[in-house]
């Protein structure tokens, strides 16, 4: 079955010369999609996440024990009807260029090798943190050491 003008296609702009078959469109006014009803994929996620931001978002992981990667990654939702996110469960999302990745578990070897399309983010990506790279310990220092130290700076 094909349809004219009242459908467009996943990720191109309505024109109302092309036609389109039932697997390559969804309604442009029908509400998002349970995620139990829709068979989702990354490439399917990305697109809805650019296209129609006001359905499809990025909420954040608010894990106790998060690394850096999640900073910039955060899990692609479904905004229902009352205005409430509902996460697509086995999907992330980088949040400035909508890369999509399926997650299981708590696997970030892909989210930490994630190079962003976003220049402005690329950028600040190569900096890493100092506290990734050192592992150390903050050490509080005796009253007898600290005396030490002041002697030293004043001579």
């Amino acid at each position: 079955m094909s349809y004219r003008g009242i459908l467009s296609p996943i990720g191109s702009p309505h024109n109302e010369n092309v036609t389109f078959s039932d697997s390559d469109v969804i309604l442009t006014d029908s509400p998002p999609p349970d995620s139990h009803l829709h068979n989702f994929t990354c490439s399917k996620i990305l697109i809805l996440l650019e296209t129609k931001p006001e359905q499809y978002i990025i909420i954040k992981n608010t894990g106790k024990h998060t690394f850096d990667c999640w900073t910039n990654f955060g899990f692609p939702a479904i905004v229902n009807r009352d205005g409430k996110a509902k996460r697509i469960e086995g999907f992330v999302s980088c949040q400035h260029c909508f890369s999509t990745y399926s997650f299981i578990s708590s696997s970030t070897r892909c989210l930490n090798r994630h190079k962003c399309n976003n220049s402005k983010v690329n950028e600040a990506a190569t900096q890493k943190r100092l506290t990734t790279l050192f592992n150390h310990k903050l050490s509080k220092l005796k009253d007898n050491e600290i005396s030490k130290i002041k002697n030293l700076l004043v001579k």
